[in-house]
């Protein structure tokens, strides 16, 4: 590249016919002693040092760009590559036998009868999350309440960050005609509970498929009823454990939390077309 900048630039001798070095000189004016031969050796030629600098940075710059241009496809092609890995890895680890199944020790289940007041300030929000996945239109204001602020939710697929965000996803749900939920068991432990659902999904790409699905909850605040007979606990944090596996840790940080950006997103620009809001239509 250097030679090339030093063939066109300063400092480049070369012998040129008569004719062409008289008008040359003619037009700048000048004069040049003629050598043996009716012949001149000029030095630089037609461009001055200026423009060999100028044509060593443009050819040099143009190398560069080219260089960049092929290592950013080829970090982008690595990059999806590993980010379609990791999405399907995470996904994929809910249907494998033998991968870690969610546990909670035995010693954190509520006696039934001696914590009837938890278990029955609860059952507000157990029922929300039922309607939710059972599809089913659900207010506003009513999940505003049941939720935290900084409430979270994870599945496999998705991480959710964020009170606007969760709420965004889960009142989707409406969307899926044909879906439905049948719950086969709730357990109550010290900081949250587990219900286990049958879900029978109904997505327009994917069909009609069932899958057994875990949604574990965490509770904060004290969990009491008020004079209007309603909970005081929100829900601080969902798990949606696909087939009761739990989620591999590796694929978190990055590829999920894109997922949940990107759904929660799209959501929210279908929401301005359309606004999802049937609290304030009931009232």
């Amino acid at each position: 590249m250097l030679s090339v900048c030093w063939f066109v630039g300063y400092g480049q001798e070369h012998v040129e016919p008569q004719a062409v070095i008289n008008m040359g000189l003619r037009k700048r004016g000048r004069s040049e002693d003629l050598g043996a031969g009716g012949q001149v050796r000029q030095k630089g030629g037609f461009c001055t040092p200026w423009q060999g600098i100028s044509s060593f940075i443009f050819i040099f710059g143009w190398h560069l760009a080219t260089r960049t241009a092929a290592e950013a496809r080829r970090v982008l092609f690595w990059g999806l590559g590993c980010y379609t890995a990791a999405c399907a890895g995470s996904m994929g680890a809910a249907f494998v036998p033998g991968t870690p199944t969610f546990r909670v020790d035995s010693a954190e289940v509520l006696d039934v009868v001696r914590n009837s007041h938890k278990i029955r300030a609860r059952q507000g929000l157990i029922d929300l999350m039922c309607d939710v996945y059972s599809c089913k239109e659900v207010p506003r204001d009513r999940m505003e309440r049941a939720f935290a602020p900084n409430v979270t939710f994870e599945d496999p697929a998705v991480s959710l960050v964020g009170l606007a965000e969760v709420m965004l996803s889960l009142r989707a749900l409406k969307y899926l005609d044909g879906s439905a939920s049948t719950v086969l068991a709730v357990t109550h432990y010290n900081s949250g509970a587990s219900i286990d659902v049958q879900q029978r999904w109904r997505i327009p790409i994917f069909g009609r498929f069932v899958l057994k699905e875990t949604l574990f909850l965490e509770f904060c605040g004290e969990t009491e009823l008020d004079e209007l007979g309603e909970t005081t606990a929100q829900v601080s944090r969902i798990y949606d454990l696909w087939n009761r596996k739990r989620l591999v840790p590796l694929f978190h940080v990055f590829p999920r939390r894109l997922n949940g950006f990107c759904i929660a997103a799209e959501l929210k620009l279908m929401e301005r077309w359309e606004p999802m809001d049937s609290g304030k239509k009931q009232r």
